[in-house]
C-alpha cells in the first residue's frame, strides 16, 4: 500500500514498506507547503491544489496505480532487489507505457 508523506523540504514522497525495517521510497518531485498538507489523509487539503500546472491529487493517484502495477509484476520485493523494483516502477510511469511525457517530468 502506498503512503505519501510530506517531507520538511516540502517534497512529497511515496513510501511502501516491504518489511519492518525497509521501505521503497521515491520522490514525486512535487512540492507543497506544510500548511496545505493533510497528513492523516496523505493528500493536499485542497483536492484542486496544483504543482507546475498538474493536480497533485491526480499525480498521487497515478503513483499509486504505478505501485500497484509494479507489485503485480514483481510481488516479492526485498531489500536486495529494491533497485530492480525502482527501475520497474519508473518504467511504468514512463511515456513508453502510455503516460504523457509532461506528466513524467516529476521523475526526470
Amino acid at each position: 500500500m502506498a503512503t505519501f508523506k510530506l517531507q520538511k523540504n516540502g517534497f512529497i514522497y511515496l513510501y511502501h514498506w516491504i518489511d519492518r525495517k525497509n521501505c521503497f521510497r521515491i520522490t514525486t518531485k512535487m512540492k507543497l507547503e506544510e500548511r496545505d498538507w493533510n497528513s492523516s489523509k496523505s493528500r493536499p487539503k485542497n483536492p484542486e491544489a496544483t504543482y507546475n500546472g498538474y493536480k497533485i491529487t491526480n499525480q498521487l493517484v497515478r503513483y499509486e496505480a504505478a505501485l500497484t502495477r509494479a507489485l503485480a509484476l514483481q510481488p516479492e520485493v526485498t531489500k536486495s532487489n529494491l533497485g530492480e523494483f525502482k527501475k520497474l516502477f519508473i518504467s511504468i510511469l514512463s511515456p513508453a507505457n502510455g503516460n504523457d511525457t509532461n506528466e513524467y517530468h516529476f521523475l526526470s
